[in-house]
């Protein structure tokens, strides 16, 4: 114990590094306008129907289903052969 206690002294006798007082009176940060938002019109992306996107997110989940299930029939069989 009071190796320990030694041990702590040590520790807590090293230097701390002593920054300057800031002022916590902000503002901390300039808000600065860099450029408009653009309207629907400048839109990058294209805008795709409800019906599509549903069918683009179908698809990938169904292929995320295959690849799993291809993945747990290759691990039964490798348990089989081992």
């Amino acid at each position: 114990m009071q190796e320990n206690l030694r041990r702590l002294r040590e520790r807590s006798a090293t230097p701390t590094i002593k920054y300057p007082p800031a002022s916590f009176h902000g503002p901390f940060f300039k808000l600065e306008e860099v450029g408009q938002m653009p309207s629907r019109s400048q839109s990058v992306a294209p805008l795709l129907p409800v019906s599509e996107q549903m069918s683009a997110t179908e698809e990938y989940y169904r292929q995320q289903e295959f690849d799993y299930e291809q993945r747990q029939r290759d691990q039964y069989r490798h348990q089989q052969h081992s």
